[in-house]
């Protein structure tokens, strides 16, 4: 049981550090999708201020 024990530890140890890794791949591109999705909220609110300045020029001519 001993033998088997120390024989196994490498081969859980590289499963946790595997999951691990994958878990922290699945957060970054958590935050990339959660970044993208703020960047293109951003860019509506722009485009919208973007037709208000265009409809106050024109009234002020």
């Amino acid at each position: 049981m001993f033998v088997t024990q120390h024989t196994n530890l490498p081969k859980r140890r590289a499963a946790q550090k595997e999951q691990q890794m994958k878990d922290a791949l699945l957060d970054a591109t958590n935050a990339a999708t959660a970044a993208t999705a703020s960047i293109a909220e951003i860019a509506q609110i722009i485009a919208g201020l973007e037709i208000r300045v265009t409809a106050l020029e024109a009234k002020a001519k």
